[in-house]
């Protein structure tokens, strides 16, 4: 599947099922016990895994909900085009890396790399990393996006990967909770709301944790994944 913006891919069932829960009509409490009651729901009856990939996929559909892809191709998009095409196209590549590096998915502190199903057997992970066994769905169509920016490329392969940096020590629900809260203060409060700014860093502090520690394992761990990768690209 090639995406464009004018023929975007279908929201799924299951985020048309949680459209409400993902989008709490206020930062009131009845509101988002109202939303984690329909996740909880919804998860008892189809599993956890069946959630996840609901949450992450994205969609098109929803301007308030989580995960929206947009009307149109951001300014981050248009200058990753601009770069991909002045300096990937022009150096004839034949194999092409994409790593798209995350937070806030796993364990805290934990680093995992998460490969494309069809490349499961070229994953790399640092000392003291995990590989998990297939992609889930977090990058986006990068096999069907990545052909529009390299036409002019014959013969080039795709090998995509997630990194994925833990920032829960309880399971995710605290992250789960910040992106309901914040989408909660955006959208029905226009960030004016007792405690906004206490929602806002609490968004933040999810996604990129202050503690030190966890700061410097990311550095490291993420320091030696690229080095094992540009180690294995230099021996080809």
């Amino acid at each position: 599947m090639i995406f464009v913006f004018n023929n975007p891919p279908a929201t799924s069932a299951g985020y048309h099922d949680l459209s409400r829960a993902f989008e709490p009509c206020s930062l009131a409490p009845y509101a988002i016990a109202n939303s984690w009651r329909q996740m909880l729901t919804y998860a008892a009856q189809h599993g956890i895994p069946k959630f996840e990939k609901v949450l992450v996929a994205g969609q098109y559909d929803y301007p308030k909900g989580l995960y929206f892809g947009g009307r149109e191709e951001s300014w981050s998009r248009q200058t990753w085009k601009q770069i991909v095409s002045t300096h990937v196209t022009n150096a004839n590549p034949t194999d092409i890396h994409h790593v798209d590096i995350h937070t806030g998915y796993g364990l805290y502190g934990a680093f995992q790399t998460l490969p494309h199903q069809e490349y499961s057997n070229q994953s790399l992970a640092p000392d003291g990393g995990t590989v998990e066994s297939s992609f889930p769905n977090n990058s986006g169509d990068i096999l069907g996006f990545w052909p529009q920016l390299i036409s002019g490329c014959r013969n080039v392969t795709i090998i995509p990967r997630a990194v994925e940096i833990g920032t829960s020590p309880i399971g995710g629900f605290d992250v789960m909770q910040a992106m309901l809260c914040r989408n909660a203060l955006r959208f029905n409060h226009d960030d004016d709301y007792p405690g906004a700014q206490q929602t806002i860093n609490f968004m933040r502090d999810v996604f990129t944790p202050r503690d030190p520690v966890w700061r410097q394992n990311a550095l490291k761990n993420g320091m030696n994944f690229f080095r094992s990768l540009y180690e294995r690209c230099a021996s080809r």
